[in-house]
């Protein structure tokens, strides 16, 4: 019997009672926390770069420079698209 009784409350318990009042409120919400959230990315896509793509990216970049053996990141293939610089960067100096 009291097992019985048990399984009544914990029936009871888990069912899901819909209340009308609480679905537009949730839509809402969400409406509102969408538009924020658009708000948010649209701001921050307005700013300035953090790192500049002509200051060096590295100390050893910098080195380089100064001591003029700088190798370029990309340079054009054949369809003028750029390409990273892999032959000159990796080959041995002569």
């Amino acid at each position: 019997m009291k097992a019985a009784g048990l399984w009544r409350v914990w029936s009871s318990a888990s069912r899901k009672v819909y209340r009308p009042g609480l679905v537009p409120l949730y839509l809402a919400f969400m409406r509102k926390l969408r538009i924020v959230i658009l708000v948010a990315l649209g701001l921050a896509g307005c700013q300035k770069p953090l790192f500049p793509t002509n200051t060096p990216r590295t100390q050893y970049e910098t080195y380089d420079r100064m001591r003029n053996r700088y190798m370029p990141l990309e340079e054009p293939d054949v369809f003028g698209n750029p390409q990273p610089a892999l032959r000159a960067r990796l080959s041995q100096p002569r």
